[in-house]
């Protein structure tokens, strides 16, 4: 789920993401921020997967 955190070309983008690692049954979430959307998107992928293992 990505949302735009203001409006116009300067805007930043957030991106949140929710993934099962296999073998896990719980869900891991993760967020980014960042002026790109495809960015914001990869650093909530990195931020989710930083999370595995925590509790």
């Amino acid at each position: 789920m990505q949302h735009a955190l203001d409006r116009g070309a300067a805007a930043e983008a957030i991106a949140f993401i929710g993934i099962r690692p296999a073998g896990m049954e719980q869900v891991v979430y993760g967020a980014g921020i960042d002026g790109n959307v495809n960015l914001a998107a990869i650093r909530a992928i990195t931020n989710a997967i930083n999370h595995i293992g925590e509790k």
